[in-house]
């Protein structure tokens, strides 16, 4: 298997590599396999000096919401990939259903393809920090507004009009996710029109309301479309269906989200665009 070396990534406006444009070498499917009730324990054996850092933190009732930031040296095999003694960082989204002081349920996407990209190689940690969006606000969202942008979100993808993300988003809106720790509204809107809608012209998402707390709003989707446009990752279109999750922590200003946690499972549409 060989890597894409020294090869500049195409990037952002920011200077943020756009993974969706790049050609990348991905792990085999044996190690892709195990990557999503695994990696947990993997990472404790690989990785030395593991950490997290749990922000935000959103609960309500039984329910809590979190984004983190995990960092480590990688000491050991991890992904398949050898030792490098390089220090790796990957964000996450999680989603927890507490019961009698134990998580029954748990839901998350995590950037392990930003994860295998830095130990191979093809990629690097985030350049800066995630900078703050704050709302000005504090105060519960009833039922109807929690739902108006995850409706609003969902329409901008099946019409195609990524003209709507600017109903959606304010102007000063960051997201903190895989495509970079400061993603523009004008960039998330040109990596959708540009890239990921031509690749599956098909595409939908639907997502589902988890929590709100305050201005923070959770919620979890699952997405899927045919590979027949444009590449994708860098891999030619070949008809094949794919599916992913998305996990989404919002902060809201008003009836719009002015701050974005997300994450994809990027690894795993990978793989099966690579099946």
């Amino acid at each position: 298997m060989s890597g894409c070396g020294a090869a500049t990534l195409p990037t952002t406006t920011s200077g943020q590599p756009s993974l969706l444009a790049s050609p990348i070498t991905v792990p085999g499917p044996t190690v892709l396999a195990w990557k999503s009730s695994g990696h947990r324990t993997a990472a404790l054996g690989a990785l030395g000096g593991l950490s997290a850092r749990f922000e935000p933190v959103a609960g309500e009732g039984q329910r809590l919401a979190a984004h983190a930031v995990i960092s480590g040296v990688h000491r050991g095999e991890f992904f398949g990939v050898a030792a490098t003694g390089k220090t790796l960082s990957w964000r996450e989204v999680h989603l927890f259903e507490i019961r009698d002081g134990r998580i029954a349920g748990h839901w998350m996407d995590a950037a392990l393809l930003s994860a295998y990209l830095q130990m191979t190689g093809q990629g690097e940690p985030d350049a800066e920090p995630a900078r703050e969006v704050p709302s000005g606000l504090a105060r519960s969202y009833a039922a109807a507004e929690q739902q108006a942008p995850l409706d609003a979100y969902m329409a901008m993808v099946a019409g195609h009009d990524a003209s709507l993300a600017r109903k959606l988003y304010t102007d000063d809106y960051l997201q903190h996710g895989p495509f970079g720790p400061n993603v523009t509204r004008e960039e998330f809107e040109a990596g959708n029109r540009d890239v990921v809608w031509k690749a599956m012209p098909d595409i939908s998402i639907e997502l589902t309301p988890f929590l709100a707390d305050g201005e923070l709003v959770a919620y979890r989707g699952l997405g899927q479309g045919t590979h027949t446009g444009g590449e994708l990752f860098g891999v030619p279109p070949a008809g094949r269906h794919v599916s992913f999750t998305e996990t989404h922590i919002v902060r809201m200003r008003g009836d719009r989200v002015c701050e974005h946690w997300l994450q994809v499972d990027l690894l795993g549409l990978l793989s099966q665009l690579k099946s």
